[in-house]
């Protein structure tokens, strides 16, 4: 097959691909004789995760949240409680039902509240400030 002007269209296929090719090659190796650049993988005034310095500011804005909801779910199983009390109608079992609910939510809600004076009794003991 031949084009108009007499030139061979293989020989024009192979011609550009070897040109290509070589330029290629030539532009990798010139890419690896160039130094080494650092360059930092995440752009500390773009990437949002990186307003957290360290786990302690992470975990002084996680905290409050999670004794707050803590809280909300002690209410929400004390609410459920008393639904089954009031719905009970005097059956004994439906009563140690929500009874047992009703410990395990107390327990629930002391363990959070303990494990908040414990780090505020190590705050003031050891004379250092954890912001929750």
């Amino acid at each position: 097959m031949t084009l108009s002007y007499g030139c061979n269209i293989s020989y024009f296929i192979i011609a550009n691909s070897w040109s290509l090719l070589y330029t290629q090659a030539k532009n990798m190796l010139n890419f690896l004789a160039q130094e080494p650049t650092i360059t930092p993988i995440v752009n500390s005034t773009s990437f949002p995760s990186m307003r957290f310095a360290n786990i302690g500011v992470l975990v002084s804005i996680v905290a409050p949240i999670l004794i707050i909801g803590a809280a909300l779910v002690f209410g929400g199983m004390m609410v459920m409680v008393a639904w089954r009390v009031l719905n009970a109608k005097g059956n004994a079992e439906e009563i140690g039902k929500a009874q047992g609910t009703a410990m395990f939510a107390v327990i629930g809600i002391v363990v959070v509240i303990a494990a908040y004076l414990i780090i505020k009794l190590l705050e003031f003991i050891l004379g250092v400030d954890f912001p929750i």
